[in-house]
């Protein structure tokens, strides 16, 4: 237990969450594998999530934490980062810039002593975002992909799709998060936050329809279940969550998806 609690608690979870995600899009699209952008984007999310968690305590030199381990870690972390990133063109590493700058400012104050969370509904926006940047659009830049209706459907739908996966944690944290950040929960509701969740999976799959005629039936089939399961995961979300509903269950939806593209 003490392993599993270090797993999540990490990051590390999350981080293969966004390196799940990143290698559906290569699949889907079937672009190569690239070992520099996907370590970039596994060792940087670690480094990015544990800044964001633990960045206030380990900057607070004048208290003792326990939370050094998760330190040192993120220290490794950083030189694997730097070390693939460097092997990067300057296109994906700008691309990838961008989405560590929006990390930064998601919880470094830069404006009026306020991050960029603390900004009245834009929470699940802003996270949401920066996973898009790294797990999609990052390899549309490496890979040059041309814009054309798939990808730009694609974008749209995981956008909408990481919305929904944040739907469980925005939930959980109701009474958490302060009431002036005003998440889905806190100005809908948990029920209309809900049905906000089933209009959203709703407009995935018109997305699957018209991306029929563009990708595999087998990719279409998976991107559909892993809506469905998202859903339920949605319906059965609830303030008083067991530990782990969201924090593994739910994050490793992306990674259940690469998988079973794998698989089959």
């Amino acid at each position: 237990m003490i392993v599993f609690d270090f797993y999540i608690k990490s990051s590390i979870h999350v981080a293969l969450a966004v390196y799940s995600l990143l290698q559906v899009a290569c699949i889907v699209f079937q672009l190569p594998y690239d070992e520099p952008l996907s370590y970039t984007v596994f060792y940087g999310s670690i480094v990015g999530y544990n800044v964001i968690k633990y960045g206030g305590l380990w900057l607070n030199f004048s208290k003792k934490t326990q939370k050094r381990p998760y330190l040192f870690l993120s220290g490794i972390c950083l030189i694997l980062t730097l070390y693939y990133l460097l092997q990067l063109p300057y296109s994906t590493i700008f691309c990838l810039g961008i989405g560590f700058v929006y990390s930064l400012l998601y919880s470094l104050p830069f404006y009026k002593s306020k991050s960029l969370r603390e900004f009245a509904g834009l929470k699940i926006y802003i996270v949401a975002f920066t996973w898009l940047i790294s797990s999609t659009l990052s390899a549309f830049v490496h890979y040059e992909v041309v814009w054309y209706l798939p990808t730009l459907i694609y974008t749209i739908s995981i956008f909408i799709w990481i919305l929904c996966l944040m739907i469980p944690f925005e939930i959980r944290d109701t009474d958490i998060d302060a009431s002036a950040l005003k998440t889905w929960p806190q100005k809908y509701g948990i029920r209309n936050t809900k049905h906000i969740g089933l209009i959203l999976i709703g407009a995935l799959c018109t997305g699957l329809f018209l991306l029929n005629i563009y990708i595999t039936k087998k990719a279409l089939i998976i991107q559909g279940s892993i809506y469905l399961i998202t859903l339920i995961s949605i319906y059965f979300s609830k303030k008083s969550q067991p530990p782990y509903y969201s924090s593994f269950w739910v994050e490793a939806l992306p990674i259940l998806w690469w998988c079973l593209l794998l698989i089959f």
